[in-house]
């Protein structure tokens, strides 16, 4: 009921926004203007040991992923704009060289046959709707502005709505309000992250009466500071519920998050002039239901659970030459664990959409949903960056240490019911990119990850798992 209550709320909002442009003729035919751009990335990607952790068993693995994105914002009248992307996603060499089966047997009714027969991966299901937008801003000179479609969304640092850039990016169907009251901005969101009501898929086998698996909520930010170089960096808040409305009692899964952020970054010679301080806190706390056998879905049983994840890092810039910025930083990340598998409280974190690359290691061996033997991760971090403004040359080292966040957890009632864990290992990333120009980044990364007894076990391999990166980054505006 909630839900629907908050999105005829927002569609009359919009309604009523709208009505005072109409009549004040703002929304009167106008030349639109209309920008092109485009993103290619072409990366090369090397896995070693990342299955067993064993260099005796010959298991590297390499390809080269591809992102191309071309994309179209329109400003179609006065704070009336549109925006639609498409991009294709996939490897180089993931289909036969000819474009139909003609290059090979020379038969005219072959020419628009797929060549890959469906045994390879359709080239033509690669290409996907990234975004389409229509919104408004600032409409009627009220400070509301509304976006309606499929779109990217981040909170805070991005610790639980993330838009992943370096893989494949990460979008919500919905729709999207603010308000703007100098200096705060409040967010009103609804997305459907899952459909279950188009009889045409019935995803999953889902049947009728199943409804969609929903995600909404409200966030909202302020900057700290003068605004004249005096930055404190921003603040965030934000609440979000998941709704599973799936037909079976057994199935329905409710999560609420709260979470807040902290946070300023310092990236340019002004911004360390105005405070060499570099730093973020977030904090994101989770409850909700749970089946109490996921593997039995029927059983009718739901557990209560509670979660929390934990993010920071504090950093100082200091300048060498006036126009080259050093800085050494330390941090952590901590993903709540369970302590006792034998009560009716689960108190792990499970994770939304936030992105993953680097989090817990430059391999992304680790995510924020890893949960080994229900401990929980807790990884802590020290590095040293290297960067010249505007950033054509940058360069870093990290070292991770990874531990569980419980040592010990109990698996069964009675003596011997309780397991120690072990730490789960280290891993060292060293990364470089260059600016070739203003549209051309390119960039290379190593990381080596050393497994410890808690993640391989003591008489299992434990040697160390590789993963190598490098490509080039192109954007068109």
């Amino acid at each position: 009921m909630t839900r629907r209550i908050l999105a005829s709320a927002l569609t009359l909002a919009t309604m009523a926004a709208l009505l005072p442009s109409i009549f004040a003729g703002q929304l009167e035919d106008a030349e639109p203007e209309i920008n092109f751009y485009a993103m290619q990335r072409t990366r090369y990607e090397s896995f070693n040991n990342y299955l067993d952790a064993d260099d005796d068993d010959h298991d590297r693995l390499d390809f080269w992923a591809t992102r191309t994105l071309v994309g179209m914002k329109t400003m179609l009248a006065r704070d009336v704009w549109s925006q639609v992307e498409i991009q294709h996603i996939g490897t180089l060499g993931n289909q036969f060289p000819e474009r139909s089966l003609t290059t090979s047997f020379g038969i005219p009714i072959l020419q628009n046959v797929d060549p890959n027969l469906g045994l390879y991966v359709d080239q033509e299901n690669n290409i996907q709707l990234y975004r389409a937008i229509v919104g408004m801003n600032d409409i009627g000179g009220s400070g509301l502005g509304l976006a309606l479609g499929r779109q990217e969304f981040t909170v805070g640092g991005n610790l639980v709505f993330g838009n992943e850039p370096f893989y494949n990016g990460t979008v919500f169907d919905g729709l999207t309000g603010w308000y703007k009251w100098t200096p705060l901005t409040l967010r009103g969101s609804y997305f459907i992250t899952q459909e279950r009501s188009d009889p045409a898929t019935r995803q999953f086998g889902n049947t009728a009466g199943n409804e969609d698996q929903r995600v909404w909520g409200f966030d909202a930010t302020i900057p700290l500071g003068d605004g004249e170089g005096n930055n404190w960096g921003d603040v965030a808040g934000y609440v979000f519920m998941m709704d599973d409305g799936q037909r079976d009692p057994a199935a329905k899964l409710e999560e609420t998050v709260y979470g807040a952020q902290w946070g300023r970054d310092a990236y340019t010679v002004d911004a360390v002039k105005a405070n060499p301080m570099t730093w973020s806190i977030e904090i994101a706390i989770q409850d909700g239901e749970e089946l109490t056998n996921p593997g039995d879905p029927n059983d009718g049983d739901t557990d209560d659970f509670s979660g929390w994840i934990a993010e920071g890092f504090f950093g100082w810039n200091f300048l060498s030459h006036d126009r080259i910025i050093h800085r050494p930083a330390v941090g952590f990340i901590t993903v709540a664990g369970d302590d006792d598998l034998t009560d009716e409280d689960f108190t792990g974190f499970s994770p939304w959409f936030g992105d993953a690359h680097c989090r817990i290691g430059c391999t992304d061996f680790f995510t924020v949903g890893f949960n080994g033997f229900d401990a929980g991760i807790t990884a802590t971090w020290a590095g040293y960056t290297i960067m010249t403004n505007p950033g054509r040359h940058k360069a870093f080292v990290k070292y991770w240490q990874f531990v569980p966040t419980e040592d010990s957890v109990r698996v069964s009632s009675g003596s011997g019911g309780t397991v120690d864990i072990e730490d789960y290992g280290t891993e060292i990333d060293v990364g470089y990119s260059y600016g070739y120009s203003e549209n051309a980044r390119l960039f290379f990364t190593y990381a080596n990850f050393s497994p410890d007894e808690g993640l391989v076990g003591s008489n299992n391999p434990d040697d160390s798992i590789e993963r190598i990166y490098g490509g080039l980054n192109l954007k068109f505006k």
